[in-house]
């Protein structure tokens, strides 16, 4: 009798062992789920990204070949024709060895100054764009 009783302590452990098994299998199943959901949100997250990117990207290069594309039409001229048809090509890594400083107008000698500002900005090869702010900046008279 006492085998059997044995038995039935044996075969009411496993019983519990079975069960706990169980329980752990479907918690680690409903675990993975929801991990899986979480992978699947951020993987759609990333690819919605990537789309993006590769939208900005593709209009980056669009508004690239653009302003190539006009820059390419323009002139060779640096200076729009202030150059008299002249081209000058300097290394844009050329160490200049002289300091210029840009002439300040005073209210006198109109041509003076402008010759002056003509070859500050032809020897510093300065954009059309930045020479009337350069210029207005150093307006000592109205």
């Amino acid at each position: 009798m006492a085998e059997n009783t044995r038995m039935k302590e044996l075969s009411a452990e496993v019983k519990k062992n079975a069960e706990s098994v169980e329980r752990s299998h479907a918690e680690l199943h409903a675990k993975i789920a929801k991990l899986e959901e979480a992978n699947q949100t951020r993987f759609d997250r990333m690819e919605t990204i990537q789309k993006t990117n590769e939208a900005q990207f593709n209009q980056l290069n669009s508004a690239l070949a653009q302003l190539l594309h006009r820059l390419q039409a323009t002139p060779s001229s640096h200076h729009g024709g202030s150059n008299s048809g002249k081209e000058t090509h300097r290394n844009p890594f050329q160490v200049r060895t002289v300091k210029l400083d840009f002439p300040r107008f005073d209210g006198k000698n109109v041509m003076d100054w402008i010759f002056k500002a003509e070859q500050f900005f032809e020897y510093y090869d300065t954009p059309d764009i930045d020479r009337l702010i350069i210029a207005s900046v150093h307006l000592d008279h109205e």
